[in-house]
């Protein structure tokens, strides 16, 4: 009889344990940071690309053109509080891919309507250079579905960030206070 009661609650337990809580976003593409036992999904914004030629190449033909993807707004409205290391879970169509090739996160600058982020660069005598200040990150597969990253942010500074999953144009923002 003792035997069966143990196993009983030996079996219990590893229900208990095996039932523990996972936050995912809702949709394919959508990224939100956990905290506290809760997912706060990241602010959805679309960008636009941008180009702008320096006064040289409109006056010379010698320049530079700079490329940025620019998103809607000065600041995002989802803030979170600056801690050594952020988490946050971002849905894919499947997360067996290496997630440094389906995530990027990029460092915003604030403008008075937009924030932007620089991706390129074109001279005449320097020629063309790719750039977007894509930032390290640590990436985890996560959850009980097969289609989520952990993605892990450590050390980053107060301000504005962006993270596109698979689509440069779709971005998901938050504030680091």
């Amino acid at each position: 009889m003792k035997k069966f009661i143990y196993c009983i609650i030996l079996l219990f337990s590893i229900c208990l344990s095996s039932n523990a809580q996972v936050y995912e976003p809702e949709f394919m593409y959508e990224c939100g940071i956990l905290t506290n036992n809760e997912l706060i999904i990241c602010e959805k914004q679309n960008a636009k690309i941008t180009a702008k030629a320096s006064a040289s190449m409109y006056l010379t033909g010698i320049g530079k053109v700079k490329t940025r993807y620019q998103i809607p707004n000065e600041k995002s409205n989802v803030h979170i509080n600056q801690s050594d290391t952020i988490t946050i879970i971002c849905k894919s169509s499947s997360n067996m891919m290496d997630p440094h090739q389906v995530i990027k996160v990029y460092s915003l600058e604030s403008k008075k309507k937009y924030r932007q982020v620089q991706i390129g660069e074109i001279g005449t005598f320097t020629g063309s250079e790719v750039m977007g200040d894509n930032l390290p990150f640590n990436a985890s597969k996560y959850g009980n579905t097969n289609t989520c990253y952990k993605i892990t942010l450590i050390g980053y500074p107060k301000g504005e960030y962006a993270i596109s999953v698979l689509n440069p144009l779709v971005f998901n923002c938050f504030s680091i206070n």
